[in-house]
């Protein structure tokens, strides 16, 4: 079961291209080489967390933050479960 996110102590966003490949940390699709990508790091409770997000969920991300309001925003891992079907067209 997923719970709002907790802010970060710190973190730093980048849309890299992939070098390699990654796993997106929501739909668990891979993130191939050559691909951007959503890439948040940052300190969450004195832990030092990296997170890969392909592009749909990304966007999903986007409109389900603005959309639902979360004012503590939703946790990595949690996004389908938090956004629910109603972000599928966005896809």
């Amino acid at each position: 079961m997923c719970s709002s996110g907790e802010a970060p102590e710190a973190y730093w966003e980048s849309a890299p291209k992939a070098r390699k490949e990654h796993i997106c940390c929501e739909c668990l699709s891979v993130i191939p080489p050559g691909d951007h990508y959503q890439l948040f790091e940052g300190v969450w409770e004195g832990t030092f967390a990296r997170y890969h997000t392909c592009t749909v969920c990304r966007d999903v991300r986007e409109a389900a933050q603005r959309d639902l309001m979360h004012d503590e925003g939703i946790a990595f891992g949690c996004l389908w479960e938090t956004a629910g079907v109603e972000f599928e067209d966005v896809v």
